[in-house]
């Protein structure tokens, strides 16, 4: 046998051994015969027999992480799997972002965000393309300004709009402005930098995300979709 066949050989071996401490430790925490752990495996299977081996071995690594999140969860909210009102499609809209993210606090909104989806006692969430994509795309320096946001009361109905700036967040201008202008294009913050446009809500009128954000680029407002985007991934009565 070659060189190069024998280390082929050995990568495979390598990967194969992958699946199987991935298959071990899902049945630690859950049933590693579930749909759920099946719809993972899948992926694990797929990546242990084809692409490049890094890229491999990241998302292998990745998807046994994101798995055993939601698994943990589920049962510490003590959650039934057996009662699955996820659609198959739903869970593959999940697993690719899943296996390309290796943050654990991302990982957990992750997790938090499909067992939500899960609980048969929140009966408005499920798993949307446009709460996907959110996740997706933040970076693990948008989390502690989202857990600012996300705190109780701030984004419901209120006649007193709420300013917040850098000095809210304890995190430097720069930072913040590149975060506010992700939050813009996902659609959690629309943005005005004419400083002669100001928004103005009555005292004598409630509105949801009255919340505007402060930062060199101009002033961001909350959206409708930040407050949607809170409760799809809020544990409930949680933080």
């Amino acid at each position: 046998m070659s060189e190069e066949a024998e280390s082929a050989k050995e990568i495979a071996k390598a990967l194969q051994e992958g699946f199987k401490l991935a298959t071990q430790t899902g049945s630690q925490i859950g049933n590693a015969n579930s749909y759920l752990a099946e719809i993972f495996d899948n992926r694990i299977r797929y990546l242990s027999g084809d692409g490049p081996v890094r890229a491999a071995e990241f998302e292998i690594r990745n998807i046994i992480n994101g798995r055993d999140r939601i698994l943990r969860l589920l049962k510490k909210r003590g959650i039934d799997e057996s009662y699955l009102k996820l659609e198959e499609r739903e869970f593959f809209r999940i697993v690719k972002p899943v296996a390309l993210e290796d943050d654990p606090d991302v990982q957990e909104l992750w997790a938090e965000y499909v067992v939500n989806a899960m609980d048969p006692n929140i009966l408005d969430i499920g798993i949307t393309q446009i709460i996907t994509n959110v996740i997706a795309a933040l970076e693990p320096v948008d989390l502690p300004i989202l857990r600012y946001l996300f705190q109780d009361g701030l984004l419901e109905l209120r006649s007193d709009e709420v300013e917040l700036s850098s000095a809210s967040f304890d995190i430097a201008e720069r930072s913040l402005s590149f975060t506010m202008a992700r939050f813009q294009a996902l659609g959690l913050f629309s943005h005005e930098n004419n400083a002669s446009m100001v928004f103005a809500t009555s005292d004598e009128v409630s509105v949801a995300c009255n919340v505007t954000v402060q930062t060199d680029l101009g002033d961001f407002r909350a959206t409708a979709l930040l407050l949607l985007f809170r409760d799809s991934v809020k544990e409930p009565n949680g933080n």
